[in-house]
């Protein structure tokens, strides 16, 4: 780069955040040759998009097994899995997925704590939630795929309205050395609830150490790392004979050094319960995080004067909104089996990954659970 002892190359590389879809625009500065000619670069050439990632990618891991037991008010819960590596003499087979401890502490206080487990996961086991209909497409407020999960939710409640507060750490997988990157969150809710219905808002904060939304953009020109709110509202309604409807929102404000952005994420689910007796059948359509609006602002050299041998400095911008837009929709139908339940997924995505032109993204998938 002119002015610079860095290669153009390295200037801007890494990973685009999955929210960002096939957004790539150019940046171009100007660099010196080895005969110093001025030429124009276009900085972007090292950046990557995320990739199309499935939505079942989970569904390969290995067999799960759930253990529970209740202590008075307490009740703990160990998730085991096949570790996929040979055991020692003396050793297990099995790996700890997950293990969450729930507990009752007062007339109208109850706590959750859990390693391996995400902390809105925690905030709808605190709800007594029942079991997610949907597999393939999540719910809007858990799309950032980490590990090393450590989470604690607390919940208060008080005629028909539930305060809920939580906080949650990891690490993400950096995509550029295949390292991991810390993460941590603050969440802090209410809940209003009624026989036909509740509605929730909860307001977070997310704070990455190295990365932006889960992407990898390393630049000379900024420093890594971002800060996140969140904004979620989510609603339900009993409609009658068994029929529920509810809809989910979320509402990003990312800031970093070189930039800002707005995203969103959205689901509208319908559901009946007793169609058969037992049953029940869901249907959801989805968008995952994208981002709406923003993406890179850099100060970098963009012309050379031959006169005085030096970069005159100017702001670059590209664009990390991404031309597409992911739709999911997915079709499920569970029924109780004794302890557990059987279902089977219909899933259908257009664009997915926010890749304009994609090809549709059609599966399905069968689950069951058992608790002993």
């Amino acid at each position: 780069m002119a002015g610079s002892v860095v290669a153009p190359i390295d200037a801007l590389t890494g990973t685009l955040p999955p929210a960002a879809g096939d957004a790539l625009g150019s940046v171009n500065g100007v660099a010196l040759d080895v005969l110093n000619r001025a030429y124009t670069v276009d900085l972007s050439t090292s950046l990557r998009h995320a990739g199309l990632a499935g939505p079942i990618g989970h569904l390969a891991s290995p067999l799960q097994e759930t253990a529970a037991t209740e202590f008075g008010s307490m009740t703990a819960a160990l998730t085991l899995a096949a570790s996929g590596v040979r055991p020692r003499f003396g050793e297990s087979a099995r790996k700890v997925v997950s293990s969450t401890v729930t507990a009752k502490i007062g007339p109208r206080t109850r706590i959750a704590l859990t390693a391996g487990g995400d902390a809105a996961g925690l905030r709808d086991e605190l709800r007594g939630g029942a079991t997610n209909s949907f597999l393939l497409t999540g719910s809007s407020a858990d799309q950032l795929s980490s590990r090393n999960r450590r989470s604690a939710a607390i919940d208060y409640r008080l005629e028909g309205l539930s305060f809920l507060a939580s906080a949650e750490t990891g690490r993400i997988l950096s995509t550029i050395d295949r390292g991991t990157s810390a993460f941590s969150s603050v969440s802090l809710g209410v809940e209003r609830s009624r026989a036909r219905g509740s509605a929730r808002f909860v307001f977070t904060r997310l704070r990455e150490a190295d990365t932006l939304l889960g992407g990898s953009i390393r630049s000379i020109y900024s420093s890594p790392g971002s800060s996140t709110y969140f904004l979620d509202a989510d609603v339900s309604r009993k409609l009658g004979r068994g029929w529920v409807i509810a809809a989910d929102y979320r509402r990003g404000w990312t800031a970093f050094s070189s930039g800002r952005l707005t995203t969103s994420a959205f689901s509208a689910d319908l559901t009946k319960f007793g169609l058969f007796g037992g049953d029940q059948i869901a249907f959801r359509v989805a968008q995952p995080l994208r981002v709406e609006t923003g993406g890179l602002n850099l100060v970098l050299p963009t012309s050379w004067d031959y006169g005085s041998e030096t970069s005159i400095s100017g702001a670059r911008k590209m664009s990390l909104r991404p031309s597409g837009r992911e739709i999911a929709w997915e079709a499920a139908y569970l029924r109780s089996m004794g302890k557990g339940f059987a279902g089977v997924h219909l899933f259908l995505r257009r664009d997915p990954g926010h890749v304009t032109g994609s090809p549709l993204d059609v599966g399905a998938a069968v689950r069951a659970r058992l608790t002993l």
